[in-house]
């Protein structure tokens, strides 16, 4: 990952390119009570009435980190940022050419931001689940066989589940009912590092040996470079 400094070297969105930032939960260097302090008081609330200290902290993370960033983006103090929200649940900005997107997974969260375009973003921490009878139910009887006869199935299972995850979260709709209909195109028994389904390009996002993640967006985009959020002293 890149990092940056200081808000003032946060480099303006643009629609060709996608910035996206990382936290790792265990290894923040700065007061989680300040980012704290820049919520909305209903997600105060949210994060106080979670009994699992690491859950509520994953909760001030992802969203202060959300509103400090919007706040260099849309230039304008982080605490006065007000959150709209979809009919399926997909908070936006009103009035807004920025978009972006959440995901969490074990020790780290990501997050995403465009201009002038949708996107979604997904991280999955490559982890013991029933891989094989979760795809049965979720994937087409080609991707089944993909995971069933690779050297890696656990890895090849989250890398179609993370890019089928992202197209959804763009396209704002709900991953349960629509994760059967979305089909990842498999080639020369590979899944490619960017492809297109339907109107969305989609791009493998690097996230180390343990972590698979994806971005979809509704345009082709040059680059999408990740950020340390660690390393911002946005504080400041």
């Amino acid at each position: 990952m890149e990092t940056v400094n200081l808000i003032s070297d946060i480099k303006k969105l643009s629609s060709n390119s996608v910035s996206i930032w990382g936290i790792q939960v265990s290894k923040n260097n700065f007061n989680v009570e300040n980012l704290f302090n820049i919520l909305s008081k209903k997600e105060q609330a949210k994060a106080n009435n979670l009994k699992n200290k690491n859950q509520a902290q994953v909760s001030i993370l992802a969203r202060g980190g959300l509103r400090v960033l919007l706040g260099a983006y849309e230039d304008c103090n982080p605490k006065n940022i007000n959150f709209s929200i979809t009919n399926d649940g997909k908070p936006f900005l009103e009035n807004s050419k920025t978009s972006f997107n959440i995901s969490h997974s074990s020790d780290w969260i990501i997050l995403a931001f465009c201009k002038d375009h949708s996107l979604g973003v997904d991280l999955e921490e490559i982890r013991d689940v029933n891989f094989l009878n979760i795809s049965t139910r979720f994937f087409n009887l080609e991707e089944q066989n993909f995971v069933k006869n690779s050297s890696n199935p656990k890895r090849v299972f989250f890398d179609l589940w993370s890019r089928k995850e992202a197209i959804i979260k763009a396209s704002g709709k709900r991953l349960l009912r629509e994760i059967v209909k979305t089909n990842i195109p498999i080639i020369e028994n590979e899944i490619p590092e960017k492809f297109v389904v339907g109107k969305w390009f989609v791009y493998k996002v690097e996230a180390g040996s343990s972590y698979s993640a994806a971005l979809a967006i509704d345009a082709e985009v040059n680059n999408h470079p990740c950020y340390d959020f660690g390393s911002l002293k946005w504080q400041s």
